[in-house]
């Protein structure tokens, strides 16, 4: 089996996606996004809670739902990290 074709096969472990949406949400306010992206990751992480809420989450739904959540994270802390080396910190 391919690894692309694990990790899409790969269930996710749910106490760990509820810590995870857990510690966001306390560090949340903490990032530098614009209103429209604070509300679409909130919005991710309702989805996430909805789905860990039952007993047999669909991990169809989880996956995309951090993957929304990723495709927002990640250009904040690529940004985040070329200010860091713009100021002269590494």
């Amino acid at each position: 089996m391919l690894a692309d074709q694990t990790q899409l096969n790969a269930t996710i472990d749910s106490d760990a996606a509820r810590q995870l949406v857990k510690q966001i949400r306390r560090h949340l306010d903490e990032l530098d996004l614009p209103e429209q992206k604070r509300r679409s990751v909130t919005a991710e992480m309702d989805i996430i809670d909805g789905e860990l809420a039952i007993g047999q989450p669909n991990q169809s739904s989880l996956k995309a739902a951090f993957t929304r959540m990723k495709e927002i994270f990640v250009p904040v802390a690529e940004n985040a990290a070329g200010n860091v080396v713009g100021v002269g910190v590494f």
